[in-house]
């Protein structure tokens, strides 16, 4: 339910998982804003959870394990549950992690993390980590995560072990839901929260013959990552937020709104 507030009678639809739509919808229901909640993706469990399991034994032998993604610190707690593994209390390994969302997941998870760069790139957290000649690196990150930080690490002499976390899938069973609204507008915004999700939203609107959104909605990013996975989509984002938070996001949408009302 939308209150009275600065994006009063503005529409926007957030596609983020729906175990991770809530801090974004909230958000910008305080705003006033019309939230339509459409998950263009959905997280599930590796096929093999083999390596994943093999990293929780060995944690204490890495020297830094580094998260990119809350739904990765998320898909680690949620194994360290099943399987009653323990998460060493202090270092080794020391935590790095992509974000304050991904920080703050990580503290609630298990503990602070010890290195917050400020980039959200692959190649931008391997230069904050700085020389890794030697050292034991395990990343746990999405099965179509980018290979930019792996090969960075290695290219500086690291030992690395990327591990599968979690999947990502398209949620078309989502679809159906859009399809109701096809007789109506177009949501004001479009709030894109990864390129998995820009992509999953892309298959949702066509299945749902709703192409036409992506021109007359205007586009909000999170991040630059996502701006640019936009625009490689033959689109051009409207606004993108500094950061990897659902306020962030949130404050884009609602300086877009004010300068274009």
């Amino acid at each position: 339910m939308s209150s009275a507030g600065p994006l009063q009678g503005v529409s926007v639809l957030v596609t983020r998982p729906k175990d991770g739509a809530g801090a974004l919808a909230l958000v910008l229901e305080d705003l006033g804003a019309e939230v339509w909640l459409a998950p263009a993706i959905a997280v599930a469990p590796p096929e093999d959870l083999g390596a994943l399991d093999a990293l929780l034994a060995g944690l204490a032998g890495y020297d830094w394990v580094l998260f990119t993604s809350a739904n990765g610190v998320r898909s680690v707690a949620r194994r360290v549950a099943e399987t009653g593994a323990a998460l060493p209390a202090c270092a080794p390994p020391k935590l790095a992690a992509v974000g304050s969302a991904t920080a703050d997941a990580l503290s609630e998870a298990w503990r602070a993390p010890d290195l917050l760069p400020g980039t959200t790139t692959g190649a931008g957290l391997a230069a904050t980590l700085g020389d890794v000649r030697g050292l034991r690196i395990a990343l746990a990150r999405a099965d179509i995560a980018a290979a930019d930080l792996p090969e960075a690490l290695r290219a500086g002499g690291a030992d690395v072990t990327d591990v599968t976390a979690y999947r990502i899938r398209t949620a078309t069973a989502e679809a159906a839901d859009l399809a109701a609204r096809a007789s109506g507008p177009a949501p004001d915004y479009i709030a894109l929260a990864s390129p998995s999700a820009a992509r999953g939203l892309d298959a949702m609107l066509h299945g749902a013959t709703l192409d036409a959104w992506w021109d007359r909605s205007r586009l909000a990013c999170i991040g630059p990552v996502t701006a640019e996975a936009v625009r490689a989509m033959g689109l051009e984002p409207h606004c993108v937020s500094p950061d990897q938070t659902a306020a962030g996001l949130a404050a884009a949408i609602l300086e877009d709104h004010r300068k274009h009302a």
